[in-house]
């Protein structure tokens, strides 16, 4: 028992941690598209820095619980940091453009994804639970956590709702925005092709999990 709570209270911390950095760098991201601000070399180091210490903080609770070796979890780490960046590109730019609108499909992406846990295990029914996990599961937007890839429904409705998310908003996003800039095509190119790597990437690791059966009581 102290050890759940142990793992629970880590996890919660990772939580609060993904969700202080990423919208902080979606925030950024915005300012530089919205005011056309200079890219830098010194603005793109901190970002870049930014998401590979966050890409690090899930690869280190992933390894915790599955004790892998140094090629999965650099292999795991170039993952988390390929979806990261493109969840924070795709965000940025579309609230570049929609502002307030951007809380839609976030919105809509969260909620499904609350249904579905509440769908696969009842004890998320429990009004604490849905409280507690209500918070936490807002992560999910973000990335795939590493809990998810042991439950088939969950981690298959966040794959598809993250794929089909980031498609629909840089595609939204580049029909619909004022003028060209000279990262329009650089950025959807990049946004489309680093979306289905992280999605085969995710695959290749939910198989991985299968493969070995991980139980999914270590990462509740």
């Amino acid at each position: 028992m102290e050890s759940r709570l142990s793992d629970f209270f880590n996890y919660a911390l990772l939580c609060e941690a993904m969700l202080e950095c990423i919208p902080q760098l979606c925030l950024q991201l915005y300012i530089m598209v919205s005011t056309s601000e200079e890219v830098s070399v010194l603005k793109v180091t901190s970002i870049g820095t930014s998401l590979l210490a966050a890409a690090k903080a899930l690869t280190t609770w992933w390894d915790k619980t599955t004790d892998s070796g140094l090629p999965l979890v650099l292999l795991f780490t170039a993952w988390k940091f390929v979806e990261l960046s493109v969840r924070v590109l795709v965000l940025g730019l579309f609230a570049a453009v929609f502002k307030a609108w951007i809380v839609l499909p976030i919105g809509v992406h969260w909620l499904i994804i609350a249904l579905a846990y509440t769908w696969v295990d009842p004890k998320f029914r429990s009004c604490v639970w849905m409280i507690t996990f209500g918070v936490l599961m807002s992560t999910e937007t973000f990335t795939i956590m590493a809990f998810s890839l042991v439950n088939p429904v969950r981690f298959w409705v966040n794959i598809l709702l993250t794929l089909l998310g980031n498609m629909t908003m840089v595609t939204v996003w580049y029909t619909q925005k004022a003028g060209e800039d000279w990262y329009d095509t650089p950025a959807l190119v990049g946004i489309v092709a680093g979306s289905v790597v992280s999605a085969a990437c995710a695959v290749g690791f939910k198989y991985r999990n299968d493969f070995y059966d991980v139980g999914e009581e270590m990462y509740c």
